[in-house]
């Protein structure tokens, strides 16, 4: 996936603002863009022009632990303010976050709790299309994507009860996408914003949408390439060094792998343990490794 460079688009300079003013400007600007694209990159296939329905999808592939959460609400606050600037904020039904899993959930509630933004798990029947009031941008209505479905049952809400008319702000966006087990998923969160508007953050776009029919789309609408390359190189993340080794090699080998990468771990715990005071002040932890050694084992006592 070749991500239109974000520093050169013009969908980088305020791009709400002209979404909500003058979008058909903004499209203008973003095709003639595309054509140099598409002349810079000449021995590439080239990209598809944007049409209107593709300016209601941003988003932002970022390593985990870059602050893809910051971002999140700093866009929720940006959108409130260019939509209600245009006189346009009871356009929107609600807000909605959807995230993979409970955990995720609860973790987003508490942190849009430290940034001082009204947000909550979903109550089924408080606020869906047949009522006669909704939240609109003054709240964020947090779920998990497992539990959209046609329709309502036990553990899951009817999609369609939800209206096409909201902003979505989706955790995790690669997920559902290169799976056909999956689809429905992405089916699903595309009809919950289809008149609104959608924030997307991942880490792995890029290897999701690879090979596949949405590649091009996410190239068009990735605002921001954070992904970790660019996060290890600018000082963030982990030093890592991994090791692999053949199951062909004979047990004394294997044994000698073992010994020196526990070694290794007790070097650097010993290091951690000398240095903690000053490990603390960067708000360094203790190291960490991983062995699949104990899950072969259960495999080999499988077979």
């Amino acid at each position: 996936m070749e991500v239109l460079p974000v520093a050169e688009s013009p969908v980088h300079r305020r791009s709400l603002d002209r979404y909500f003013t003058n979008s058909e400007v903004l499209l203008e600007d973003l095709n003639a863009y595309v054509v140099r694209f598409n002349q810079h990159y000449a021995d590439f296939e080239n990209m598809d022009p944007y049409v209107l329905d593709d300016l209601n999808k941003v988003c932002y592939q970022n390593a985990t632990g870059s602050g893809k959460t910051l971002v999140m609400h700093v866009n929720l606050l940006q959108f409130r303010h260019y939509a209600h600037e245009a006189g346009r904020a009871d356009e929107l039904s609600r807000v909605i976050l959807l995230t993979p899993n409970e955990a995720l959930s609860k973790q987003h509630i508490n942190e849009f709790e430290d940034s001082a933004l009204n947000a909550s798990w979903f109550a089924e029947g408080r606020n869906n299309l047949f009522t006669a009031e909704t939240d609109g941008l003054r709240r964020v209505d947090v779920m998990e994507i497992t539990k959209l479905a046609e329709k309502d049952g036990p553990t899951q809400i009817a999609t369609r009860s939800l209206g096409d008319q909201n902003l979505l702000l989706v955790d995790e966006g690669h997920r559902g996408l290169k799976s056909t087990e999956e689809g429905t998923w992405v089916k699903n969160r595309n009809s919950l914003c289809a008149k609104g508007f959608t924030f997307e953050y991942s880490a792995t776009f890029e290897q999701a949408v690879n090979g596949t029919p949405l590649e091009d789309d996410y190239a068009k609408c990735v605002l921001f390439d954070y992904s970790y390359r660019w996060f290890y190189e600018d000082g963030f993340g982990k030093d890592y060094r991994i090791a692999n080794i053949s199951r062909a090699q004979d047990d004394e080998l294997k044994k000698t792998y073992m010994t020196g990468a526990l070694l290794r771990a007790f070097q650097q715990h010993l290091i951690y343990e000398e240095q903690k005071t000053p490990c603390a002040s960067s708000t360094l932890r203790s190291p960490c490794g991983s062995s699949w050694a104990q899950r072969e084992r259960r495999q080999e006592v499988d077979r």
